[in-house]
């Protein structure tokens, strides 16, 4: 899968405090040494379980040594608890689990000052079969009164993981989108809405994109039909890891439904590949050389992800990794530009390449696909690889201000 119509990534650098380094590194190193020398390898394959051609993470080339430290640091604990937890049918533990979650989260958004200055707000959209309703957290530089009566870009934003929830990553990509001009310009502009879906084991698909559906529709309809009537300066969709594969799902869905879409932002996407498809329910439906060489890595651990897909069930439902699909969807509303990001220490990361190339084969020539592939495990780019990660921060945020500007 090609870089396509990618702009060039641009030079850049970034000052480094020794002192830090030294401080963190001395007790990360001991913690390597203690794990490789007594074989402690949380979230590795069982013995049983090592396949042909996984790479020790220590000697993975893919990897700097940074995030090989992240890595060694990292534990599947969590993964595990929650895997336990859910089988033995212990509510209150995964409630739990989740609220430890969720108030890391609150803890990354209150330390990032770019979020912190923001002005936040929450709105809930009611579901069509009246069994509740679908919290959205609103952010917006300039309120969300302001962007109801001007044409301010709307992006869509779904977060993390299947069965944990949401996991703070927007944080993340709002800083990285700070350090250039055209994303500081979206920041300014741009009103952000995360939408909290419901979880699996209690929801399965297709729960979680019918309440990112029920969102994009509530956000979108106009004030007097009950809305809140924003998106005239574009809808943007977008996600990180299921939250990707729940973007990319919101958004076929959306070009069927007639609805124009400016933008579909994936990054890390938890996606079956081909293969897997074909044989669901033998085996892992992840499987794939990048399943195989990166099956030691905690970021996602291989154990939890099988679990996990399985628990939520159906995702092939989506359709998203199915060229046709794309295609059928394209004869009613153009596609929109896709901004792909996959990390080469991923389990997904094949399965990613895979959703890029039908994709862009469903787009044709007109369409243009964004695409890097990051030098990190998942869901770490913004962290150790700066350089892939900013450069296709700045060419969406360059589509987001262009179709800004359009309307």
């Amino acid at each position: 899968f090609p870089a396509g119509n990618s702009a060039s990534i641009p030079n850049m650098s970034y000052k480094v405090n020794r002192k830090t380094i030294i401080i963190t590194a001395i007790p990360a190193l001991i913690s390597i040494y203690l794990r490789i020398a007594f074989r402690t390898f949380d979230g590795a394959p069982q013995p049983d379980q090592i396949l042909k051609g996984t790479l020790p993470i220590w000697r993975h080339p893919d990897l700097n040594v940074r995030n090989k430290i992240h890595e060694y640091m990292s534990t599947s604990k969590g993964f595990d608890r929650m895997m336990i937890c859910s089988e033995n049918g212990d509510v209150e533990c995964r409630t739990n689990l989740r609220e430890m979650l969720h108030k890391a989260e609150e803890d990354i958004y209150a330390k990032s000052k770019l979020v912190s200055a923001m002005m936040k707000s929450e709105v809930n959209a009611k579901r069509p079969n009246g069994n509740g309703s679908v919290k959205i957290s609103m952010m917006s530089s300039k309120g969300l009164i302001s962007a109801m009566n001007s044409n301010a870009p709307l992006i869509l934003w779904m977060e993390g993981d299947f069965i944990f929830g949401h996991d703070g990553h927007l944080a993340h990509l709002m800083q990285a989108m700070k350090s250039n001009n055209e994303g500081f310009e979206v920041l300014q502009n741009a009103v952000w809405a995360r939408v909290h879906t419901r979880l699996a084991p209690e929801h399965r698909y297709p729960a979680a994109p019918d309440d990112c559906t029920t969102a994009l529709e509530y956000l979108l309809r106009p004030r007097h039909e009950s809305g809140l009537g924003l998106g005239g300066g574009g809808l943007h969709i977008a996600g990180f890891s299921g939250g990707g594969t729940l973007a990319a799902i919101t958004t076929l869905r959306a070009l069927n439904a007639g609805r124009e879409v400016a933008s579909l932002f994936v990054e890390s996407p938890i996606l079956p590949t081909a293969s897997g498809l074909k044989r669901w329910g033998e085996g892992s439906p992840f499987k794939s050389n990048s399943y195989y060489r990166n099956a030691y890595t905690r970021l996602n651990p291989i154990r939890y992800l099988n679990w996990s897909v399985n628990e939520y069930a159906n995702i092939k439902s989506g359709g998203v990794t199915n060229v046709d699909e794309w295609r059928t969807a394209g004869k009613k509303m153009k596609l929109p530009p896709l901004v792909l990001l996959t990390e080469k220490v991923s389990p997904l990361h094949d399965a990613g390449v895979e959703f890029g190339a039908a994709y862009r084969d469903a787009a044709g020539e007109f369409t243009q696909v964004h695409y890097r592939d990051a030098s990190t495990s998942h869901g770490v780019a913004y962290e150790y690889d700066r350089r892939a990660y900013s450069s296709l921060l700045a060419i969406w945020s360059r589509i987001i201000t262009s179709t800004h500007v359009g309307k």
